[in-house]
């Protein structure tokens, strides 16, 4: 049992081209494998950067049949992370966050949005390319327009519409 999980890093880029990542790890100065697969959780894929941690598993007691079963990269840990919160991050500093019922969305480390139990809040600009669809409530204009209640100056039928007066 002694000696079959190991710490390693990762020494060159991680190979994507296949349905298995692969890796190129240094234990210590006389350990160097090279095409050790990452074993991942079923739906969750990620391409550790060169230099990360890794916690790999000698299948069988074989030192030359290995397997990557943990990474970690601690330059680029997303931190302050309360207990019992989850966040899924890269190395670019994009993340999505569940903190205490709020579900935050960044990009480049800097919240574009965040959805609690009073609805989704967006800090940028909204780009839809198919229809909006309100179920209930109304929409209102950034200048305070309702789509619903405002009038316009004519509203004779047949007429063209003025721009709504309030």
């Amino acid at each position: 049992m002694k000696n079959l999980i190991k710490t390693g890093i990762t020494t060159t880029p991680t190979n994507e081209t296949s349905g298995t990542s692969f890796v190129q790890l240094q234990h210590n100065e006389f350990e160097n494998p090279s095409q050790i697969p990452i074993f991942q959780q079923f739906g969750f894929v990620s391409s550790p950067p060169n230099g990360s941690g890794v916690l790999t598993l000698d299948i069988g007691g074989d030192a030359s049949n290995k397997a990557v079963i943990a990474t970690h990269n601690a330059s680029l840990r997303y931190v302050n992370l309360p207990a019992g919160s989850t966040a899924v991050h890269n190395a670019s500093r994009d993340s999505i966050s569940l903190i205490n019922g709020i579900v935050t969305f960044m990009i480049g480390g800097v919240v574009v949005a965040t959805c609690d139990n009073q609805g989704f809040h967006v800090t940028g600009k909204i780009t839809a390319t198919s229809d909006i669809h309100s179920t209930g409530g109304n929409v209102i204009s950034g200048n305070g327009v309702e789509l619903e209640g405002h009038t316009h100056t004519s509203e004779t039928a047949g007429t063209q519409t003025s721009g709504p007066i309030n």
